[in-house]
């Protein structure tokens, strides 16, 4: 074997071993600050996560520890969400197509305030309000656990707050049950 190929056959085999030597011992959470302050920059509200771990795939899984999203500054409370675990996926064949697809979205001991008021702003959406272009975002499947809603339109005005769990068997029972007192769990 030549000498010039024997050296770019150790090359090509120190830079394997580098790439799987960083694969194996990557920890996600040293790139969570970064995306903290990416989606707090992007949204102009503070975002806060406590974990961030990463499975790669097709559809790689993302999931976040204890995230917190503000609400606008006119918004009543000082947090949009608030989330003990987010499960989320996203297909990257979609994303060569420009759009945003998410298998699936997994909650836990999740709480929302969603707010509007009586001139029509709404705390739940983060681009330009003028923007009515159709969304490139999509989401196939949504699970919660532990999970509360909160939405108050001020226009009208109502007040609603909602307890859910998406696979509750007992909470399932009652609401088959058009006979069953509501629960009141706040």
């Amino acid at each position: 074997m030549p000498m010039l190929a024997r050296k770019a056959l150790w090359i090509v085999g120190i830079a394997a071993c580098a790439i799987l030597l960083v694969v194996l011992v990557f920890d996600w959470n040293w790139l969570r600050p970064s995306l903290n302050q990416y989606v707090t920059q992007k949204t102009h509200r503070t975002f806060s996560s406590s974990d961030l771990q990463v499975r790669l795939g097709w559809a790689p899984t993302i999931r976040l520890k204890d995230v917190q999203f503000a609400n606008p500054p006119w918004a009543r409370g000082a947090l949009m969400a608030k989330i003990g675990q987010l499960e989320f996926s996203v297909s990257l064949r979609d994303l060569f197509d420009g759009k945003v697809l998410v298998p699936r979205v997994a909650l836990t001991d999740a709480d929302f305030h969603f707010e509007q008021l009586a001139d029509h702003r709404r705390n739940w959406i983060i681009s330009d309000p003028s923007d009515t272009s159709p969304s490139r975002f999509r989401i196939s499947s949504l699970s919660v656990t532990r999970g509360h809603l909160e939405y108050v339109d001020h226009g009208i005005p109502m007040s609603l707050r909602i307890a859910v769990s998406t696979f509750d068997s007992a909470a399932r029972a009652k609401a088959s049950d058009a006979g069953a007192p509501p629960v009141n769990k706040w």
